[in-house]
């Protein structure tokens, strides 16, 4: 009796969810701040994914105050709607280039926890 919709729609990285649960450290992972919205819209679904990377850039300026280290993958104009082939490939290697330079950090916060 009830409809669910993905947390990404209001609340796309949860950190302050993380936080009232008491995570101790929260490692947050923004892929939407640093998206660059594509320069043309092909058909209504790119129109509605673009208002809605608009209102998720809008909605995590409020709420990136709750976590431990932030890491920012560059995706460019990636649509969010691609997980296709290359490009996700390309997506995951950006993602995992951004951990990397704030591996050392996470690292000290682990070490320090114990």
């Amino acid at each position: 009796d009830m409809v669910l919709v993905d947390g990404g729609v209001i609340n796309n990285m949860g950190t302050d969810i993380a936080k009232e649960e008491g995570a101790d450290i929260i490692i947050a992972v923004d892929v939407v701040t640093k998206s660059v919205l594509p320069k043309t819209v092909e058909n209504v679904l790119d129109t509605v994914m673009q208002s809605v990377l608009i209102m998720q850039k809008e909605l995590q300026a409020n709420k990136r105050k709750h976590y431990s280290v932030l890491i920012q993958p560059e995706l460019g104009e990636r649509k969010q709607t691609n997980y296709h082939g290359d490009i996700c490939k390309e997506s995951i290697e950006i993602g995992r280039l951004a951990t990397l330079k704030k591996i050392k950090k996470i690292k000290e916060l682990v070490d320090n926890f114990k």
